[in-house]
């Protein structure tokens, strides 16, 4: 599904760079990531080991959606982080459409939801709020990624 608009097009090379800017993309998350919560150094360190990954090399190249799926699930327990330090739903809700496009693009990525529906709940028990904060909070994370995974299912 990633991929879609470049096979509707019918250009390989659509599809190809649509996966280089993916990868991009990822290796930007990496290092926000460990700049934001170590240093810069970390976040440089941490995207130079990434992309030192033979693997990733090779399925930046290519079309895979391997790639897709690790982008999502990095954003999802990025902004699942930001969730627990800022405390601001919003960032729950990111957390959850992030999910919700792991789904989406992989379906190994539906093993991202429990995680996620589960530390909601734990951190929820640590944070000691009311049954009926934790409740809405999983409720909902689970529809706003059941919504957005739903689009992929094929008709």
């Amino acid at each position: 599904m990633l991929y879609l608009f470049g096979l509707l097009v019918q250009s390989d090379v659509l599809s190809q760079l649509f996966s280089w800017l993916i990868t991009i993309t990822l290796i930007l998350t990496v290092y926000s990531f460990g700049a934001r919560y170590f240093s810069n150094r970390v976040g440089q360190l941490s995207a130079l080991t990434f992309c030192s990954i033979p693997l990733v090399n090779l399925y930046a190249a290519v079309t895979y959606v391997d790639l897709g799926l690790a982008l999502f699930t990095m954003l999802t327990a990025y902004s699942f982080i930001n969730w627990i330090n800022t405390n601001r739903r919003q960032w729950l809700i990111v957390a959850a459409i992030n999910c919700g496009f792991a789904a989406w693009s992989k379906m190994n990525g539906i093993l991202v939801i429990p995680m996620l529906l589960l530390g909601t709940f734990l951190l929820g028990i640590k944070n000691k709020q009311d049954a009926k904060e934790i409740t809405k909070n999983i409720f909902l994370t689970f529809v706003i990624h059941f919504v957005v995974a739903i689009m992929a299912i094929d008709h």
